[in-house]
């Protein structure tokens, strides 16, 4: 988790990945249901067909053992649309160009081999978590 339980219902964008929240942490998951009635949006990326995926503006399902590539490819579509934070990330990090390169390599057409995840669906879940700030990463 990316922030405090508190902080979520404030979330501009959810993002679950591999995270059965329903079942396993019924408590946040009434919390993201609240940011979803203040209008967040939420993205749900997971092997298993889970109970918030029918409230998700984008859910997903991709292989086992693909969450990395998913997450690689998001960033990637993110920083190659210019849709990151160039002033946090220049006055908060450190060898940001060395993520930049790491991936640029994870292309929405080699997410989908890795993932099972379709382009334009990797694109709208990157969209939507880099327009909709704060995010939250569950």
């Amino acid at each position: 988790m990316t922030n405090s339980v508190a902080d979520i219902e404030d979330a501009g964008c959810i993002f679950i990945i591999g995270s059965n929240t329903t079942a396993c942490h019924p408590l946040i998951a009434r919390r993201v249901m609240r940011a979803k009635e203040k209008g967040a949006k939420l993205i749900v990326a997971d092997p298993r067909h889970i109970q918030l995926s029918r409230f998700a503006d984008v859910a997903v399902t991709h292989r086992l053992g693909s969450d990395v590539a998913l997450l690689n490819g998001m960033m990637h579509l993110i920083i190659q649309n210019g849709w990151h934070a160039k002033e946090y990330i220049a006055a908060r990090t450190e060898d940001f160009d060395a993520l930049e390169k790491k991936v640029s390599a994870f292309t929405p057409e080699k997410v989908q081999a890795i993932t099972g995840v379709a382009p334009k669906d990797l694109e709208e879940m990157a969209r939507l978590y880099a327009a909709h700030p704060p995010g939250s990463l569950l």
